[in-house]
């Protein structure tokens, strides 16, 4: 299934915030990793956070979804804005949370969307290095 083109600024917006919100928390890429399913039927975005370090989950979720919410101009624009799960989990390595999880029948796999999202926006944190900025 190839994913709608409607939702790929949403889900966009979705990966650039979780990885701002994780970068400005002091992780590296390598300490986490986000995996999604969409449901065009429901509306319905499912997110599992990963990360290797403990957190406090509350927080992060509270704090994740508040972001996001933000991040639209109008609350429930667009409407799968509505519908976002979040679960924040501890894991031992990326792997781990890929192999464990299960998209149902009715729904998109958008992982791989999410993690390329993710990864541009880790590679413009990046500051230029210096022999890249200086020609001699």
């Amino acid at each position: 299934m190839a994913l709608k083109a409607y939702m790929r600024p949403t889900l966009r917006r979705i990966g650039r915030e979780i990885a701002d919100y994780v970068a400005l928390q002091g992780f590296r890429r390598s300490e986490f990793a986000l995996v999604g399913a969409w449901s065009e039927r429901t509306g319905r975005i499912s997110l599992v956070l990963g990360t290797t370090k403990d957190v406090d989950g509350s927080r992060w979720y509270s704090d994740i979804l508040a972001r996001l919410r933000e991040s639209f101009t109008q609350a429930g624009d667009p409407y799968a804005t509505w519908h976002v799960g979040l679960v924040i989990r501890t894991i031992e390595n990326e792997d781990q949370l890929y192999s464990s999880f299960r998209v149902n029948d009715d729904e998109e796999d958008v992982t791989d969307f999410l993690e390329s999202t993710i990864d541009a926006a880790w590679a413009d944190r990046k500051p230029a290095s210096a022999s890249a900025a200086d020609p001699h």
